[in-house]
């Protein structure tokens, strides 16, 4: 039961004894064996020991999982040395681990990332060269940057690009949302304007008076030039005629 546990198995050791057996039919035997041939006596530390008291304990030992007790004797949970690392250093990564969960696209330029991801990895991902410093984790250079322990919502500010703290489990950086400020260029004046019964009116006029001096250049005989309507205040229209 939960409260009477006798043993754990390591996936790892299990199969380095099935990679290390004499013969491919030992190796299948191994996997017919019951869990108590294979299991390794459980180790029990109570719920007050320091981390730096087990971590200690465990590399001493060769010990990697715990399982810890509550004051009364009962099974509170369990502890591996990867937590403690965790709990230490930021998020731990092994051969096991899903790199694919550490940095999400949400949007053009904009990720979401796990704050423990080594910024030598996120470089050539997102196409960003982060300032150097004394760090080796996002978290870690946020960290330096704001020269406190961070809080969920804090932003730093970076040369065309800002993070953002989404979330913090105690004082680790865990969500970080990264978005590259990415300059684009404007639209041209002239295709941005609005369209307006003003301007309608002052284009059509253009184009008249274009059309107009476009006939005028084409005499060539300097006698009569093409006729040209005039727009008054009045609204009234002129014929205007010029002599040779």
């Amino acid at each position: 039961s939960v409260d009477n546990i006798i043993g754990v198995v390591s996936m790892k050791q299990l199969l380095n004894r099935m990679a290390t057996a004499e013969s491919s039919e030992v190796a299948a035997r191994i996997t017919d064996l019951p869990v108590r041939d294979v299991m390794m006596p459980a180790y029990f530390v109570p719920d007050t020991m320091p981390l730096s008291s087990l971590l200690n304990d465990f590399t001493n030992n060769r010990r990697q999982i715990a399982i810890v007790l509550d004051e009364y004797g009962g099974t509170e949970g369990l502890i591996t040395l990867e937590d403690i690392l965790e709990e230490i250093v930021g998020d731990y990564e092994d051969e096991f681990t899903p790199r694919h969960r550490h940095i999400k696209k949400e949007a053009e330029h904009t990720y979401t990332i796990n704050g423990g991801v080594r910024v030598t990895e996120l470089e050539p991902k997102l196409n960003y060269p982060f300032p150097t410093g004394d760090y080796v984790t996002l978290g870690g250079m946020i960290h330096q940057h704001l020269g406190r322990i961070a809080t969920a919502g804090d932003v730093v500010e970076l040369e065309g690009a800002r993070l953002e703290v989404l979330e913090m489990d105690n004082h680790r950086i865990t969500k970080v949302l990264f978005q590259d400020n990415v300059s684009q260029q404007p639209d041209d004046e002239e295709s941005s304007a609005p369209e307006t019964p003003e301007n309608n009116l002052l284009w059509d006029s253009t184009k008249r008076i274009l059309k107009d001096k476009a006939a005028a250049d084409e005499a060539d005989n300097g006698q009569v030039k093409p006729m040209r309507p005039e727009l008054k205040k009045s609204g009234e229209v002129t014929v205007q005629k010029t002599g040779s």
